[in-house]
Protein backbone atom coordinates (compact mmCIF):
# COMPACT_ATOMS: atom_id res chain seq x y z
CA UNK A 1 0.00 0.00 0.00
CA UNK A 2 2.83 2.25 0.79
CA UNK A 3 4.45 1.75 -2.32
CA UNK A 4 0.75 2.31 -4.36
CA UNK A 5 0.65 5.95 -2.47
CA UNK A 6 3.94 6.88 -2.75
CA UNK A 7 3.53 6.22 -6.42
CA UNK A 8 0.44 7.78 -6.76
CA UNK A 9 -1.49 4.76 -7.37
CA UNK A 10 -4.29 5.64 -5.08
CA UNK A 11 -6.85 3.26 -6.22
CA UNK A 12 -4.85 0.22 -5.86
CA UNK A 13 -3.78 1.46 -2.43
CA UNK A 14 -7.65 1.26 -1.63
CA UNK A 15 -7.94 -2.14 -3.45
CA UNK A 16 -5.28 -4.08 -1.82
CA UNK A 17 -6.76 -2.79 1.50
CA UNK A 18 -10.48 -3.88 0.84
CA UNK A 19 -9.20 -7.28 -0.14
CA UNK A 20 -7.03 -7.56 2.96
CA UNK A 21 -10.19 -6.54 5.12
CA UNK A 22 -12.38 -8.89 3.12
CA UNK A 23 -10.01 -11.90 3.12
CA UNK A 24 -7.38 -12.72 6.02
CA UNK A 25 -5.57 -15.29 4.09
CA UNK A 26 -4.03 -12.19 2.33
CA UNK A 27 -2.12 -11.68 5.79
CA UNK A 28 -4.43 -8.27 6.66
CA UNK A 29 -5.21 -9.87 10.14
CA UNK A 30 -1.72 -10.83 11.23
CA UNK A 31 -1.36 -7.40 13.17
CA UNK A 32 -1.44 -8.38 16.90
CA UNK A 33 -0.40 -6.59 19.95
CA UNK A 34 -0.59 -6.32 23.51
CA UNK A 35 -3.38 -9.77 23.18
CA UNK A 36 -5.65 -7.44 20.66
CA UNK A 37 -6.17 -8.54 17.54
CA UNK A 38 -7.18 -6.41 14.41
CA UNK A 39 -8.02 -7.40 10.74
CA UNK A 40 -6.53 -4.65 9.72
CA UNK A 41 -2.85 -3.23 10.22
CA UNK A 42 -2.91 0.61 11.79
CA UNK A 43 -0.19 1.89 9.06
CA UNK A 44 -2.85 -0.16 6.66
CA UNK A 45 -5.64 1.65 7.77
CA UNK A 46 -4.02 5.34 7.75
CA UNK A 47 -3.18 5.16 4.44
CA UNK A 48 -6.49 3.87 3.24
CA UNK A 49 -7.11 6.89 4.70
CA UNK A 50 -4.73 9.08 2.46
CA UNK A 51 -5.50 7.10 -0.51
CA UNK A 52 -9.25 7.71 -0.51
CA UNK A 53 -8.50 11.32 -0.04
CA UNK A 54 -6.79 11.37 -3.29
CA UNK A 55 -8.26 8.73 -5.52
CA UNK A 56 -9.64 9.78 -8.64
CA UNK A 57 -13.15 8.62 -7.89
CA UNK A 58 -16.05 9.75 -5.76
CA UNK A 59 -18.04 7.75 -2.75
CA UNK A 60 -15.37 7.23 -0.15
CA UNK A 61 -16.56 9.76 2.54
CA UNK A 62 -19.13 7.60 4.05
CA UNK A 63 -16.08 4.06 4.21
CA UNK A 64 -13.55 6.83 5.48
CA UNK A 65 -15.83 8.38 7.90
CA UNK A 66 -16.72 4.81 9.15
CA UNK A 67 -13.02 4.02 9.49
CA UNK A 68 -12.52 7.33 11.40
CA UNK A 69 -14.97 6.85 13.89
CA UNK A 70 -15.13 3.41 14.19
CA UNK A 71 -11.11 2.73 14.38
CA UNK A 72 -9.73 5.89 15.49
CA UNK A 73 -11.49 7.50 17.34
CA UNK A 74 -14.00 5.21 19.29
CA UNK A 75 -10.54 3.03 20.01
CA UNK A 76 -8.73 5.90 20.95
CA UNK A 77 -6.10 5.00 18.08
CA UNK A 78 -3.73 7.07 16.21
CA UNK A 79 -4.25 8.71 12.78
CA UNK A 80 -1.59 11.07 10.78
CA UNK A 81 -1.73 14.25 9.35
CA UNK A 82 -1.76 13.40 5.72
CA UNK A 83 -4.59 10.42 6.81
CA UNK A 84 -6.66 13.46 8.13
CA UNK A 85 -6.35 15.21 5.42
CA UNK A 86 -7.84 12.26 3.20
CA UNK A 87 -10.61 11.81 5.23
CA UNK A 88 -11.75 15.57 4.71
CA UNK A 89 -10.83 15.30 1.10
CA UNK A 90 -13.49 12.52 0.95
CA UNK A 91 -16.18 15.08 2.31
CA UNK A 92 -15.21 17.86 -0.17
CA UNK A 93 -15.28 15.67 -2.81
CA UNK A 94 -18.58 14.26 -1.95
CA UNK A 95 -20.01 17.72 -1.02
CA UNK A 96 -20.45 15.95 2.76
CA UNK A 97 -21.16 18.71 4.88
CA UNK A 98 -22.27 17.02 7.51
CA UNK A 99 -19.19 14.38 8.03
CA UNK A 100 -17.32 17.14 7.90
CA UNK A 101 -19.00 19.19 10.57
CA UNK A 102 -19.28 15.88 12.72
CA UNK A 103 -15.56 15.54 12.22
CA UNK A 104 -14.69 19.35 13.16
CA UNK A 105 -17.01 19.09 16.64
CA UNK A 106 -15.01 15.87 17.42
CA UNK A 107 -11.92 17.73 16.34
CA UNK A 108 -12.65 20.91 18.77
CA UNK A 109 -13.68 18.63 21.26
CA UNK A 110 -10.73 16.77 21.91
CA UNK A 111 -8.76 19.81 21.95
CA UNK A 112 -7.17 20.57 25.69
CA UNK A 113 -8.38 16.31 26.83
CA UNK A 114 -5.48 14.82 28.66
CA UNK A 115 -7.45 11.49 28.71
CA UNK A 116 -4.94 8.91 27.68
CA UNK A 117 -8.35 6.64 25.79
CA UNK A 118 -8.59 9.44 23.48
CA UNK A 119 -7.31 9.60 19.83
CA UNK A 120 -4.38 11.66 18.76
CA UNK A 121 -2.65 12.86 15.69
CA UNK A 122 1.01 12.07 14.47
CA UNK A 123 3.24 13.47 11.48
CA UNK A 124 3.53 10.31 9.66
CA UNK A 125 1.99 7.16 8.99
CA UNK A 126 4.64 5.31 10.17
CA UNK A 127 4.15 6.93 13.54
CA UNK A 128 0.25 5.29 14.52
CA UNK A 129 2.22 2.71 16.04
CA UNK A 130 3.09 3.20 19.45
CA UNK A 131 6.04 1.26 21.23
CA UNK A 132 4.27 1.76 24.78
CA UNK A 133 0.72 1.57 22.77
CA UNK A 134 -0.25 4.48 24.77
CA UNK A 135 -2.90 6.63 22.83
CA UNK A 136 -1.58 10.30 22.89
CA UNK A 137 -4.52 13.30 21.86
CA UNK A 138 -4.21 15.68 19.63
CA UNK A 139 -1.77 18.52 21.51
CA UNK A 140 -1.29 16.77 25.09
CA UNK A 141 1.44 14.79 24.69
CA UNK A 142 5.10 14.82 23.22
CA UNK A 143 4.18 12.19 21.15
CA UNK A 144 1.52 14.13 19.27
CA UNK A 145 0.97 16.94 17.36
CA UNK A 146 0.34 20.82 18.76
CA UNK A 147 -3.44 21.30 17.81
CA UNK A 148 -2.23 24.66 15.78
CA UNK A 149 0.19 22.02 13.28
CA UNK A 150 -3.00 19.65 12.94
CA UNK A 151 -5.54 22.16 11.46
CA UNK A 152 -3.15 23.64 8.65
CA UNK A 153 -4.07 25.49 5.74
CA UNK A 154 -4.87 22.20 3.43
CA UNK A 155 -7.29 20.61 6.07
CA UNK A 156 -9.14 23.67 6.94
CA UNK A 157 -9.70 25.05 3.46
CA UNK A 158 -10.77 21.52 2.50
CA UNK A 159 -13.28 21.67 5.55
CA UNK A 160 -14.06 25.19 4.16
CA UNK A 161 -14.85 23.99 0.57
CA UNK A 162 -16.77 20.94 1.77
CA UNK A 163 -19.57 23.53 3.35
CA UNK A 164 -19.00 26.12 0.30
CA UNK A 165 -19.98 23.29 -2.37
CA UNK A 166 -22.86 21.65 -0.63
CA UNK A 167 -24.04 25.54 -0.17
CA UNK A 168 -23.31 25.97 3.08
CA UNK A 169 -21.88 29.31 2.78
CA UNK A 170 -22.32 30.57 6.47
CA UNK A 171 -20.60 27.29 7.87
CA UNK A 172 -17.29 28.30 6.31
CA UNK A 173 -16.97 31.03 7.53
CA UNK A 174 -17.94 29.95 10.69
CA UNK A 175 -16.03 26.92 10.83
CA UNK A 176 -12.63 29.35 9.85
CA UNK A 177 -13.38 31.61 13.08
CA UNK A 178 -13.91 28.45 15.52
CA UNK A 179 -10.48 27.23 14.16
CA UNK A 180 -8.71 30.33 14.41
CA UNK A 181 -10.21 31.12 17.83
CA UNK A 182 -8.89 27.80 18.97
CA UNK A 183 -5.41 28.08 17.51
CA UNK A 184 -4.46 31.56 18.94
CA UNK A 185 -4.31 33.36 22.22
CA UNK A 186 -5.36 36.50 20.64
CA UNK A 187 -8.76 35.90 19.86
CA UNK A 188 -10.55 37.84 18.00
CA UNK A 189 -14.17 38.87 18.18
CA UNK A 190 -16.29 35.88 17.64
CA UNK A 191 -18.72 35.52 14.69
CA UNK A 192 -21.53 36.97 16.00
CA UNK A 193 -20.03 40.07 16.19
CA UNK A 194 -18.43 39.72 13.26
CA UNK A 195 -21.80 40.28 11.49
CA UNK A 196 -23.12 43.61 12.13
CA UNK A 197 -26.76 44.32 12.60
CA UNK A 198 -27.12 44.88 8.91
CA UNK A 199 -27.81 41.71 7.53
CA UNK A 200 -25.06 40.98 4.76
CA UNK A 201 -22.57 43.00 5.94
CA UNK A 202 -19.56 42.06 7.82
CA UNK A 203 -16.55 43.36 9.82
CA UNK A 204 -13.88 43.33 7.03
CA UNK A 205 -11.54 43.68 9.73
CA UNK A 206 -12.00 40.67 11.25
CA UNK A 207 -11.80 38.47 8.96
CA UNK A 208 -8.93 40.09 7.14
CA UNK A 209 -5.89 37.61 5.83
CA UNK A 210 -4.25 38.31 9.26
CA UNK A 211 -7.14 37.83 11.65
CA UNK A 212 -5.78 34.51 12.59
CA UNK A 213 -2.55 32.89 12.70
CA UNK A 214 -3.56 29.42 10.93
CA UNK A 215 -5.13 31.07 8.09
CA UNK A 216 -2.85 34.03 7.28
CA UNK A 217 -0.26 32.63 4.84
CA UNK A 218 -2.73 30.43 2.61
CA UNK A 219 -4.13 31.28 -0.49
CA UNK A 220 -6.48 28.30 -0.64
CA UNK A 221 -8.42 29.68 3.03
CA UNK A 222 -8.33 33.21 1.29
CA UNK A 223 -10.31 31.73 -1.35
CA UNK A 224 -12.58 29.54 0.22
CA UNK A 225 -13.60 32.48 2.24
CA UNK A 226 -14.16 34.59 -0.12
CA UNK A 227 -16.05 32.04 -2.26
CA UNK A 228 -18.60 31.89 1.03
CA UNK A 229 -18.89 35.65 1.38
CA UNK A 230 -20.01 35.36 -2.36
CA UNK A 231 -22.36 32.71 -1.69
CA UNK A 232 -23.86 34.95 1.07
CA UNK A 233 -24.19 37.53 -1.59
CA UNK A 234 -21.76 40.01 0.49
CA UNK A 235 -20.41 40.58 -3.05
CA UNK A 236 -18.55 44.24 -2.13
CA UNK A 237 -17.22 42.14 1.00
CA UNK A 238 -14.88 39.68 -0.76
CA UNK A 239 -13.73 42.45 -3.21
CA UNK A 240 -12.95 43.84 0.42
CA UNK A 241 -11.30 41.21 1.25
CA UNK A 242 -9.21 41.20 -1.86
CA UNK A 243 -8.32 44.30 -1.96
CA UNK A 244 -6.73 43.87 1.64
CA UNK A 245 -5.15 40.62 0.92
CA UNK A 246 -3.28 42.41 -2.09
CA UNK A 247 -2.09 45.19 -0.04
CA UNK A 248 -0.86 42.67 2.64
CA UNK A 249 0.90 40.54 -0.22
CA UNK A 250 4.22 42.36 -0.21
CA UNK A 251 4.13 41.22 3.48
CA UNK A 252 2.60 37.33 3.27
CA UNK A 253 4.13 34.67 1.16
CA UNK A 254 0.51 32.81 0.16
CA UNK A 255 0.71 29.03 -0.24
CA UNK A 256 -1.27 26.76 -1.83
CA UNK A 257 -2.60 22.94 -1.24
CA UNK A 258 -0.13 20.45 -2.60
Amino acid sequence: MLACVECLEYDSAIEVYRDSASNPSLGGSEWQYGGGYDIIHPISRDLALRAMGRSAKQGWSSQAMKIFHDHVVDEGELISVDAFLGLVMTFERDSEWNHALDVLNILLKTQGSESKDMWGIVSDSVDVISVSREKPVSGTTSSSLPYAEIIHGDILASIMNTFNTSGEYGLALLCEELIGLSNTTDRSPPVSHVLSKNVGHLDIAALSPTSHPIVSHSEDILVARMTALCGLGCFDEATALYEIAATSSNDITWTSAS
